[in-house]
């Protein structure tokens, strides 16, 4: 090889690497590698909490059934008894499942062993694509392949996200590079990597049949109509990836007819695809805004230029191997429009067009090479050097879209995977999920435990209680026979009749909102969360947008409850410190007719609010609201009621994105909405004069400048109180 990367006199790339650029190539490989490995670890053993994440959770769950019952098919709950095939989940291929249980089996249960498949995989996809650029083109546009991969915002969102789209990803990836060598070397070793990666591809989920679909296709016509007789060794090849798709196919199916579950896979399909309710142009219209934010606009701009590279390259070459992008392009495509219910719902289901994206750059730079290499060989300076100058041009548009991977793989992090979730109310759960890791540590592992529909349960829930059988959405155990030894319910989902009877018949342990029921006489015992910011170490691998809670003695929340809803009532003697025990002690001082006490501590609650104070047309005020920073930015919201509000009224809080992010490829819309809830742990229906109330509002900000504001809305027949001043909605807060 040539020590320098010199152009021959037409200014084509020349035809063997040098030295200089495979060096270049494999140190920017390495240092790619290095940085995905870097966001993959990161957070890699928090705790699984809401949101799309917890799906990971499920991975969890199904290796401890497989390995406690034997079986290999996935069930998604924990059972007494082994369970009945009507549990297993059939609607996907089970190789995730199946790796999931042995590197559990390996290493223990843990929330790492739930990410770790997919965290591996991740990082050994950035050096196969480079290898796979470097089979398909040149080493240097390899790089850049896997340049574009570890930039993209989706590829870094869900980089350890334990589903079905990494896997097929990185196994696909090396099925190609095996197809695309094995065409020209003909070698055993080529062929075993194309049938490997095939085949683990196909057993991680369905699209993968498709690309081994169109591989099957692309070389059967270059069977027959190929201009050169082909080798025997890749004949065979052909043939056993034929065979490898046939049985993989076969034995599911066999499976899903064994077990009845063929009429399960059907219906979902249907749901699925969604046919009668979105047309793909709805899909696409809809998706618009989250797409941008997956792929960023340079995907839409850059890779129809490389699909139209790949064209001709492949008419110029008459090369099959330079239609690879193409097919992952049109795996990708398939899957996102076939299935629009899906697409419609998951924000990740644009995965493999990160993908498809590498590959199409790939092209687009292997074909623009040359024309850059002619042009720049014209000054003495760069003459020689053309290659690094396009790569060098092909890394900086893919620094530009990492601004935007950056932005979104923190928005991912903090939401779960969620993002906006079109505006709808979204919150972490991670206090809920701390409360019930906690509770799990107390109970014998024989406890049965049910969960409320007002928790709102998730993998993620059933994960933290250490696989024990948990029972989602059960009834409030009003009767003497229970079914479970303990149920979970949030306080603040709960009707104020619900909680009166709960607080009349059972044994109540409140932990903040959650309210921990057993059988006993009725009994209220109050405890809360007590929070602190996490230590380098905690936010490098744990969890780095929550804070870290524990369990403490309180009884402020159980005297609130109490107060409202009967029962014992708890004295809250305990010295406040936050401005939610601040608010209830001056509630409780209220109650016991010390008005005095009560002044100083409103004084000292006012002290710390900011942001106006905004009064409503029946005297209810937001005194203020206070900005509590740290890894989990939140608005402490302090209202003084003038009475109770009318029935489904209460007070609201929403984002309004202001400023977008500069030099953004991911673009946001100005004035676009969020709920922000707030959930109140006492209904305002029955809220008392004169008392304070609180509430803690999730910020979960987005790129860019948010305004915070908040009006009184109802939603039932109720008239909802307006401000006195100004229109509908108040800003509070700017962040």
């Amino acid at each position: 090889m040539t020590p320098e990367l010199a152009v021959d006199p037409s200014g084509e790339w020349p035809a063997i690497a040098s030295d200089l650029e495979v060096k270049v190539a494999r140190v920017v490989t390495w240092v790619l590698t290095a940085a995905f490995a870097c966001v993959v670890l990161w957070e890699i053993g928090a705790p699984l909490v809401a949101g799309h994440y917890a799906s990971s959770a499920s991975m969890g769950i199904i290796a401890d059934n497989m390995r406690r019952w034997g079986i290999v098919a996935p069930v998604w709950l924990y059972t007494a008894e082994p369970p009945d095939p009507s549990l297993y989940y059939c609607h996907h291929p089970f190789g995730i499942f199946w790796t999931t249980t042995v590197l559990q089996a390996v290493f223990g249960r843990s929330d790492l062993t739930c990410r770790l498949a997919p965290a591996i995989l991740s990082v050994l996809t950035v050096p196969l694509l480079s290898a796979l650029g470097r089979a398909l083109y040149r080493p240097l546009a390899g790089a850049v392949m896997a340049a574009f991969f570890v930039a993209s915002p989706i590829a870094l969102s869900f980089a350890q996200f334990n589903a079905l789209e990494v896997p097929v990803i990185a196994w696909s990836t090396l099925a190609l590079w095996g197809w695309v060598r094995s065409k020209s070397t003909g070698q055993r070793r080529h062929i075993a990597a194309m049938l490997v990666g095939s085949t683990m591809a196909m057993h991680a989920d369905w699209p993968a049949f498709v690309l081994v679909g169109l591989v099957l296709g692309v070389d059967l016509l270059g069977l027959l109509f190929g201009r050169s007789k082909p080798k025997r060794r890749v004949v065979i090849g052909w043939a056993l990836l034929g065979l490898s798709a046939t049985l993989s196919g076969l034995l599911y199916l066999w499976l899903f007819s064994k077990w009845g579950m063929l009429q399960d896979l059907s219906t979902t399909y249907e749901l699925r695809r969604g046919a009668e309710e979105l047309t793909l142009r709805e899909l696409i219209d809809g998706r618009s805004s989250w797409d941008e934010w997956m792929l960023t606009r340079a995907f839409f701009w850059l890779t129809p230029l490389g699909v139209v590279a790949a064209l001709v390259r492949c008419g110029k070459l008459r090369r099959a191997a330079e239609l690879v992008p193409i097919l992952v392009l049109a795996m990708a495509a398939i899957q996102y429009g076939l299935f629009r219910q899906g697409a419609w719902i998951h924000v990740f289901w644009p995965h493999y067009f990160a993908l498809g994206f590498a590959l199409a750059a790939g092209a687009l730079v292997a074909s623009l090479a040359p024309v850059i290499a002619r042009a720049v060989s014209r000054h003495r300076r760069l003459a020689g050097r053309g290659h690094l100058v396009t790569v060098a041009g092909a890394l900086l548009v893919a620094m530009v879209i990492a601004r935007d991977g950056v932005d979104m793989l923190i928005w991912a992090r903090r939401t779960g995977g969620r993002f906006d979730e079109r505006g709808l109310e979204i919150s972490s759960g991670a206090d809920d999920i701390a409360v019930l890791r906690a509770l799990s540590a107390e109970l014998p592992p024989e406890a049965r435990i049910g969960l409320h529909e007002s928790v709102g349960p998730t993998w993620a829930h059933t994960w933290a209680l250490g696989g024990r059988v948990v029972d989602h959405d059960v009834a409030l155990p009003y009767e003497s026979d229970w079914a479970q030894d303990l149920v979970v319910a949030d306080l603040r989902g709960l009707r104020p009749r619900a909680v009166e009877r709960l607080l009349a018949c059972c044994s109540v342990r409140i932990v903040d909102h959650l309210a921990i029921v057993t059988p006993g006489e009725a009994s209220i015992r109050g405890e809360g969360l007590a929070e602190r910011e996490p230590s380098l170490h905690e936010r490098l691998l744990g969890a780095a947008f929550e804070p870290v809670r524990t369990i403490h003695p309180s009884p402020f929340s159980a005297w609130l409850v109490a107060d409202h809803y009967g029962g014992p009532t708890p004295e809250p003697s305990a010295e406040p410190r936050t401005t939610v025990e601040l608010a209830i002690a001056y509630d409780a001082a209220l109650a016991a007719g010390d008005p005095s006490k009560a002044d100083g501590l409103r004084r000292v609650i006012e002290a710390r609010l900011s942001g106006p104070t905004v009064v409503f047309d029946d005297d209810t005020r937001l005194l203020g609201v206070e900005p509590v920073e740290g890894v989990a930015p939140r608005l402490v919201v302090v209202f003084a009621a003038a009475g109770p509000l009318p029935e489904k009224v209460a007070p609201r809080f929403r984002a309004k994105l202001v400023e977008t992010p500069v030099l953004s490829l991911a673009r946001q819309h100005l004035g676009s909405l969020r709920d922000l809830g707030p959930q109140w742990l006492i209904a305002p229906s029955r809220w008392k004069a004169s008392y304070l109330y609180t509430a803690t509002v999730e910020l979960l900000p987005r790129p860019g400048v948010e305004a915070y504001e908040t009006a009184m809305v109802s939603k039932g027949k109720g008239r909802a109180p307006r401000p006195v001043s100004g229109g509908e909605w108040v800003e509070v807060h700017r962040r």
